[in-house]
């Protein structure tokens, strides 16, 4: 019947339901138009060096992923933000700032210095007032940090 030719014809791809990036696997991933192995192992390499995205539009962060591509994404996709992995700051070690992709070496040094000398239970919104972070660096790390 014609009702059948119709859904043969259908491309898969497009008729596919959005997928929660911060949970999917590559095989997840691979189900949206534009997104084939490469695209999907970067993803999940970036997704977990940050430890997971709180926008669709971070995806343009990714390796080999445009803007041109992102706008075609967002409504292939969404993002559960109760599945970012956060980062103690009162127990950070070196290595947990330096290598998040919004922190690096300089960064992670004069937070913990910061940290050392406070002797106390410092709150990620001190790493703005003291100067510590600019207004965007604070924006975009504050996200990944907790002080519980």
């Amino acid at each position: 019947s014609n009702y059948t030719k119709q859904i043969s014809t259908k491309n898969y791809r497009d008729t596919v339901q959005a997928v929660e990036i911060n949970t999917a696997t590559s095989h997840d991933l691979m189900k949206i138009k534009g997104i084939g192995e490469f695209r999907a192992q970067k993803i999940i390499e970036y997704r977990e060096k940050l430890g997971g995205f709180y926008s669709v539009l971070q995806l343009q962060e990714v390796y080999s992923i445009d803007s041109n591509l992102v706008a075609t994404l967002k409504d292939r996709c969404y993002v559960d933000t109760s599945h970012i992995v956060k980062i103690n700051l009162n127990t950070a070690q070196f290595a947990d700032l330096q290598s998040h992709p919004y922190c690096g070496y300089y960064r992670a040094k004069d937070i913990l210095n910061y940290i050392r000398i406070q002797k106390t239970n410092v709150q990620v919104l001190d790493l703005l007032h003291e100067n510590i972070l600019t207004n965007e660096e604070y924006l975009k790390l504050s996200i990944y940090l907790k002080t519980f």
